[in-house]
């Protein structure tokens, strides 16, 4: 077997990814950014920062989250959704074209390197899929698996989202062990978030000697020192008596406990025992997947239903608008009737007054005279024109 630092530089000559999967809010975003002390390219088209939620940035490619979730969208799936995809679910995003888009994709981000990073928590979800795509354009995988309680995920997903601690756990479970099955006979690394800013050197190390990379010293501390802060963890909640994990208790606390003993490197993740231990918890797991397809349904209908009565919300304020508008013009027409109404009773009351006035009685025969003359001009007029015509 060759050391892993000559692996690590033959593969150089190769096109190379490395994944990072782990649960949504599990420190994906800081250890993704750890890669880039060991000349792993992110690429250049990378998601902003958001306050509050991911101050520092997500260290995550905006085409690739994109795919990813129209990829979801797609199957009629989200991130948040507790069942595993359908099994046939690669065929379908064959037959529409989203596989050719996704080996497009992969091509272009490779045209101007030979070691990438690729990080977006829908990834696990997606990870056979993903695997099929580098296979296709004949990319070799290696895996950065981040861990994290899950108490202390569920604590942020509370603060995020507003999800209930019993779905988080659910995710988590699944992310989890979505990442350990699916990348068996790969060169992989699990790394535990807290010990990360705990003991940042140590797993930088780690790190490297797994993944068979050669760190950057000046970037290392740089990394250590300007953008690993613990002061952004807002959870350190562990997992601790029964009472603090009443949700699939067993299962959350064997697959933390194992997934521990891989970032502690207690364990060979690729040795058959800790295999085993993997496949029996995710055919655990898969017993609720009944279950969970009920809960999805579920939360499809309401989504559907919310997003129907947001649209009636939308159209009846819309209504309220124009109904105000229309109250607006008939109050400015009533507005306006009024004051013609108020200006033709003045006019009536002048005319009134003119008609009852003494210059009015007394001018009286010269507006007599007025109507006999112009009478007699218009006969005149009037003969003249036949006249001319030559009309008897």
């Amino acid at each position: 077997m060759q050391p892993l630092r000559e692996v690590g530089k033959q593969r150089t000559m190769k096109k190379h990814v490395i994944l990072v999967l782990g649960m949504h809010r599990s420190g994906t975003s800081s250890l993704t950014n750890a890669l880039t002390t060991m000349g792993v390219n992110l690429g250049e088209n990378l998601m902003t920062p958001h306050a509050g939620v991911n101050d520092k940035g997500f260290f995550e490619d905006v085409e690739f989250f994109a795919l990813n979730v129209k990829i979801l969208s797609f199957l009629k799936s989200d991130w948040h959704h507790l069942s595993p995809l359908q099994e046939n679910y690669i065929t379908k995003l064959e037959s529409a074209g989203l596989f050719t888009a996704a080996c497009e994709l992969v091509h272009r981000k490779f045209e101007t390197t030979h070691l990438f990073g690729l990080k977006d928590p829908r990834i696990p979800k997606l990870l056979e899929f993903w695997k099929c795509v580098f296979d296709k354009c004949d990319v070799c995988i290696s895996y950065l698996i981040c861990l994290r309680s899950p108490l202390a995920v569920a604590d942020s997903l509370k603060y995020r989202d507003g999800f209930p601690e019993e779905k988080s756990l659910h995710l988590w479970l699944t992310h989890t062990l979505n990442s350990l099955f699916h990348t068996h006979s790969h060169r992989r690394v699990v790394v535990d978030y807290d010990r990360l800013l705990t003991a940042p050197g140590v797993e930088l190390d780690r790190i490297s000697t797994h993944l068979g990379l050669e760190i950057r010293e000046d970037l290392a501390k740089e990394y250590i020192s300007e953008f690993l802060d613990g002061s952004l963890r807002h959870s350190c909640r562990t997992l601790g008596e029964d009472k603090d994990c009443r949700y699939f208790s067993s299962l959350v606390r064997s697959t933390y406990s194992l997934a521990l003993s891989a970032a502690s490197d207690e364990v060979d993740t690729n040795d058959k025992s800790f295999v085993a231990a993997v496949n029996a918890l995710c055919s655990e797991l898969g017993r609720h997947d009944f279950f969970t397809r009920l809960i999805d349904d579920q939360t499809i209908a309401i989504s559907e239903r919310d997003s129907s009565n947001h649209g009636l919300a939308v159209e009846a304020a819309g209504l309220q608008v124009r109904l105000r508008e229309l109250a607006q013009e008939v109050s400015e027409v009533n507005s306006l009737r009024a004051q013609q109404a108020s200006e033709l009773d003045r006019l009536h009351s002048e005319l009134f007054e003119i008609k009852t006035s003494n210059s009015w009685k007394i001018t009286r025969p010269m507006r007599v005279s007025a109507r006999l003359l112009r009478g007699e001009v218009t006969a005149f007029v009037d003969g003249l024109r036949r006249a001319i015509r030559g009309d008897k």
